[in-house]
């Protein structure tokens, strides 16, 4: 899960914060449902009852918005952020994103891209989880087979700048050793977080890097060099 605040707000840091537990929270509470959505053999309702359940993910998210505008008398705007997750069932994997946070899937060896890039996302035009949302929420989502999957990678767009290939749409080759690394234990935090906060970051972006990484293999790692996760 990545939740990276909205760069011209001075408060959205709070928001993807909050939204970040409470949707770990609403995970842990509906995990019977997620079970039969992403566990069962044969569901054939499987992706249209994701959608239902991604929808709902993203109003728990917005809600913390209007929790904390209340709280600190301010508009909800002020809280925004984008949204990349992804939940990993025995028969199925089922992902969501709003904005410019990219999820890559690593399948027998070899990574590619969920989410379809748009290089307008990397100019601040990106869209973001919103309280009070009108017409189209700009939810991406759906369910891939679990087969073959050997780990899943979602990062903010200040770490997809050197960590994604924009015209060919392809993760680069640092994606493939990080995935590696944590195939076999060699990926430690202070590794990623010297990675993340090397200079030469300085002379593409400034933005806060986040990384998630989840290796099917082994246990999950997170790192963020900000606070924009």
């Amino acid at each position: 899960m990545i939740l990276d605040g909205r760069g011209s707000a001075s408060l959205s840091h709070l928001g993807a914060a909050a939204a970040r537990e409470a949707l770990r929270t609403a995970l842990r509470k509906w995990e019977p449902q997620l079970k039969t959505l992403l566990d069962e053999p044969g569901h054939e309702l499987a992706a249209v009852g994701w959608q239902g359940f991604a929808q709902m993910l993203y109003h728990v998210a917005g809600l913390e918005q209007t929790k904390l505008a209340a709280w600190y008398d301010t508009g909800c705007d002020h809280f925004e952020f984008t949204l990349t997750l992804a939940v990993v069932g025995c028969e199925r994997i089922g992902w969501l994103a709003v904005g410019d946070s990219p999820l890559v899937i690593s399948r027998h060896g070899i990574a590619g891209l969920a989410t379809p890039l748009d290089e307008t996302g990397f100019a601040n035009q990106t869209t973001f989880v919103v309280a009070r949302p009108q017409g189209r929420l700009g939810l991406l989502g759906g369910v891939i087979p679990s087969v073959g999957v050997t780990a899943l990678l979602a990062m903010s767009d200040g770490a997809a700048t050197r960590l994604l290939e924009l015209k060919q749409q392809t993760p680069a080759p640092a994606i493939s050793e990080l995935i590696a690394c944590a195939a076999s234990n060699r990926l430690h935090e202070a590794v990623l977080r010297r990675m993340l906060k090397d200079d030469a970051w300085d002379r593409i972006t400034r933005d806060d890097r986040s990384i998630a990484l989840l290796s099917l293999r082994t246990a999950s790692s997170a790192i963020s060099e900000d606070s924009g996760e």
